[in-house]
């Protein structure tokens, strides 16, 4: 059993506030349920089921407490980390107004972007390629946003960022090579190419896909919202739900959302996307 505690998650710069999260490898019974989540009214906690059982989660939104069965070899730390970690710490996150939502953040000029995408659609390749190019970053995959008085603040997910080998071959500054048989590796950034939060600034969000090259299009709110709705947690304790999605409802009102295919030539993403920064901030 391994059993660890997380003290201000998310920068909640609150040292009372705490959670733990405690892992079993053995099997763990979970009732019936036909889909990977399940929210019990009853008792206040939310059951994940993921990889057909290989992984049980409990999440007591009271206790602040995440309770884990791992009952069989998982191949991947990076799985567990997500399944096990980053998805229950986002829960727990929610009676804070602090939501999560799968994406690239970076930083130009004390402007901030988000990047959403799914795994493998190029986030972190993305992020190290605008860091190349003088950007700042403040996730490569994982983010929790939180609403202000008249703008946003973003913050980093506990995780660190890690590459595939593909990736850690592109950037050999940060990353050790690998063969493609091990998996994603921590990327060593020097800490000036970081920050743990964005506090106001936040102009844009944007959804990536890889392309040959880079362009872009604006995005209505509304479509901006759905794709939004695939990159938040949201089937979960229903009173948190209804907050988050009242959160992307906000956001894609108030920032500029954007599609971008985005190529390899670093330099002229970066450039386009300095070009969509100046008009957006043009008065």
């Amino acid at each position: 059993m391994l059993q660890r505690e997380y003290g201000n998650v998310g920068a909640l710069r609150n040292p009372r506030v705490t959670f733990t999260i405690t892992i079993h490898q053995r099997t763990r019974s979970f009732p019936a349920s036909p889909q990977p989540y399940h929210f019990d009214p009853a008792s206040g906690i939310l059951r994940l089921i993921w990889l057909d059982g290989a992984i049980n989660v409990e999440v007591d939104y009271t206790a602040r407490h995440v309770e884990a069965w791992i009952t069989r070899s998982v191949q991947t730390s990076a799985a567990i980390a997500n399944w096990v970690i980053t998805i229950p710490l986002s829960e727990l996150l929610r009676p804070f107004d602090y939501h999560f939502i799968h994406a690239a953040g970076l930083v130009r000029e004390g402007r901030g972007i988000l990047f959403g995408g799914r795994s493998g659609q190029g986030k972190t390749t993305l992020a190290l390629g605008l860091i190349e190019q003088g950007w700042t970053l403040i996730s490569d995959d994982d983010l929790f946003i939180t609403p202000t008085p008249d703008d946003w603040r973003v913050v980093s997910g506990p995780e660190p960022v890690k590459a595939t080998p593909q990736t850690a071959a592109r950037f050999p500054q940060w990353c050790r090579p690998l063969s493609a048989a091990t998996g994603k590796q921590r990327v060593s950034l020097p800490p000036a190419c970081r920050i743990a939060e964005l506090n106001g600034g936040l102009i844009a969000v944007g959804f990536i896909t890889p392309a040959e090259r880079t362009r872009w299009r604006r995005l209505t709110p509304r479509a901006a919202y759905e794709r939004l709705l695939n990159l938040a947690w949201l089937p979960a304790h229903p009173d948190y739900s209804r907050r988050t999605l009242a959160v992307l409802h906000r956001l894609v009102h108030t920032l500029t959302p954007f599609e971008l295919h985005f190529g390899l030539d670093f330099a002229d993403l970066s450039n386009q996307l300095a070009a969509i920064i100046g008009e957006i901030t043009r008065p």
